[in-house]
């Protein structure tokens, strides 16, 4: 990652440095946290509310991906 660069969290749209964050990607029909390639989506690692795997599926879905809360895997 680029020295200085800046992921938005999905659930509460604040701004954080990637080491803040955990990426998660669609492998198939499942969002899981990986560091392949591609488009992704960042949550707080350390905030109850934005690890919500329901929070994460409203986020998402309301970005045009249609997930249900059981199909995000975690850490």
């Amino acid at each position: 990652m680029a020295e200085g660069s800046i992921r938005t969290c999905v659930v509460c749209r604040r701004r954080a440095a990637p080491e803040e964050l955990v990426r998660l990607r669609f492998e198939g029909p499942v969002l899981s946290a990986t560091a392949h390639e591609g488009r992704g989506y960042w949550v707080h690692r350390a905030s109850p509310a934005c690890m919500d795997r329901a929070a994460i599926a409203k986020a998402v879905t309301a970005r045009g991906h249609k997930v249900a809360p059981e199909m995000v895997r975690l850490p």
